[in-house]
């Protein structure tokens, strides 16, 4: 991280997580170094509502980091009509 910074004496970082194995990795090393230099991580779950299951996976994603005393938050993107061409990727480029 030193790399990336300079950073606060205390970093306060919020990090994006999709519930997938690599951001949830991210998110406990971003964490850990957060921590270790006496600050903290915020994590930021998008749930995109493009599928029936995403509120699920999204409370999912929420419960696991909470079990590790990770502090996160949901954000719901509502669409115009999910039928549009194109949501997958506008979802991706809202992340």
């Amino acid at each position: 991280m030193a790399g990336l910074g300079p950073f606060a004496a205390s970093p306060q970082v919020a990090v994006a997580v999709s519930g997938g194995a690599d951001s949830l990795a991210l998110c406990l090393l971003a964490d850990r170094w957060a921590r270790t230099a006496g600050g903290g991580v915020l994590a930021l779950i998008v749930d995109h509502r493009l599928r029936a299951a995403s509120a699920r996976e999204a409370a999912l994603t929420w419960h696991r980091l909470a079990g590790r005393g990770i502090p996160a938050r949901v954000l719901a993107l509502d669409w115009p009509d999910p039928a549009v061409t194109g949501l997958p990727a506008r979802a991706r480029a809202a992340r």
